[in-house]
């Protein structure tokens, strides 16, 4: 049997090591082996010690899990929402993704791509990408202004420097650089600019919008 004082008492964060959590686990494991219990004491991982970081909250789960094992729905915590977010959006990722030479072999003929965020990390990357693949016609690199003097081709020849991309890509004219707001009516550009843009994207071409997180903790 397991006995809790000061319900209200929480665990040491700061102090609480994963030896700590395993040791707290298996013992609570350990006063669980009889026959009735058994089957929730299966329900208690290690990620339950830190999900339940309150001896009050400790021992609902453990009256939940030892009353009805078989039907117990765990409460989403912040760590479990995030464990559902991630795997709903990573639902498919596990396909390979087609490589260059894939793409040139089945990609659609002369295709135009309006991509955003070019001058980022992974937009860099994809922008590379697509300008070593011949059957891309051309690509819209639209991007905010920058409050800096350097033009908006400089900016992209010093990020593909930074990322160790070869900056003799960008010295095409299937490259069009485009200044804008995505938030913005007609994307911040001009009207003429727009509508070419407008009519170069058919359905069959492609609009990529490149963004990468910079802090997971913000979640």
């Amino acid at each position: 049997m397991l006995f809790f004082c000061a319900a209200s008492f929480s665990l040491p964060k700061s102090a609480f090591s994963s030896l700590s959590a395993t040791i707290l686990r298996r013992r609570i494991v350990g006063a669980m082996q009889s026959t009735d219990t058994q089957k929730a004491a299966q329900l208690v991982t290690q990620v339950t010690i830190y999900n339940n970081p309150s001896i009050e909250r400790l021992a609902t789960f453990l009256v939940a899990i030892v009353a009805d094992p078989d039907n117990f729905v765990l409460t989403s915590s912040r760590t479990e929402a995030i464990e559902m977010m991630i795997t709903k959006y990573t639902n498919g990722l596990s396909t390979p993704i087609a490589t260059e030479k894939k793409v040139a072999e089945q990609g659609t003929e002369d295709a135009i791509v309006l991509l955003t965020g070019s001058t980022g990390n992974l937009g860099s990357q994809i922008l590379a990408s697509l300008l070593r693949t011949p059957k891309v016609k051309t690509i819209y690199a639209l991007n905010r202004p920058s409050s800096s003097s350097k033009s908006i081709q400089e900016r992209h020849i010093q990020r593909f420097l930074d990322r160790g991309l070869d900056s003799c890509l960008l010295s095409t004219d299937r490259l069009v650089f485009l200044e804008g707001e995505a938030s913005h009516r007609n994307l911040g550009l001009k009207t003429e600019v727009y509508e070419e843009v407008c009519c170069s994207l058919l359905p069959e071409n492609l609009f990529l919008k490149s963004i990468s997180r910079r802090s997971f903790n913000a979640a």
